[in-house]
């Protein structure tokens, strides 16, 4: 069996050029950073299905089997999940997945909470449209540039829904909350 042996040089001429397709493909590299950068801003979405909720009152009737939240009885019910997302992520729009009938109504709001004080400013609070009996996604812009950059040093983030149940057919359902955001790094 012959052998052919390969130059040091050759291998690190190798490697090199592999590293610069790479970095021409678009490709994140982080090689003697210690931040992980993108060439280009990527998309990212953070679901958050029923699975991930709390309810605000523990005394209250409802159903939670991880895809739907369903109120058994007459009454305004509250869920709340913590939201987790990249540091210096900039988030783009609030989801919802629900379905409402028999006139009964809903809210959500999105909070940034200041460790430092606890004080929580909205970033989003709306009301969920009607669905006329079907499943709908309602999606909301999150347009003030002061709150949507994701900041974790100095704020915790967490998604509050509210459903009143009007108690004449007890079928509204909440089904999750996605947020849309896109990001440069993976992080720090």
């Amino acid at each position: 069996m012959k052998m052919y042996p390969i130059s040091r040089r050759a291998v690190l001429v190798a490697i090199g050029g592999l590293l610069t397709v790479l970095s021409l493909s678009g490709v994140a590299l982080a090689i003697t950073d210690n931040v992980f950068s993108y060439s280009t801003p990527k998309t990212g979405h953070l679901a958050l299905t029923p699975a991930a909720f709390t309810p605000a009152d523990l005394s209250k009737n409802y159903a939670n089997n991880g895809a739907a939240i369903r109120p058994l009885a007459a009454g305004q019910y509250c869920w709340s999940a913590p939201v987790n997302l990249p540091q210096s992520a900039e988030m783009s729009v609030l989801a919802v997945a629900y379905h409402l009938e028999n006139g009964d109504t809903a809210f959500v709001q999105f909070y940034r909470q200041r460790f430092s004080d606890g004080v929580a400013p909205l970033i989003v609070s709306e009301t969920l449209p009607l669905t006329g009996g079907s499943y709908e996604v309602a999606s909301f812009p999150i347009t003030n540039a002061s709150t949507r950059t994701v900041d974790n040093r100095r704020y915790g983030y967490h998604v509050y829904v509210c459903m009143t149940e009007n108690g004449a057919g007890v079928n509204s359902l909440f089904r999750g909350v996605r947020v849309t955001y896109t990001y440069a790094t993976a992080g720090d």
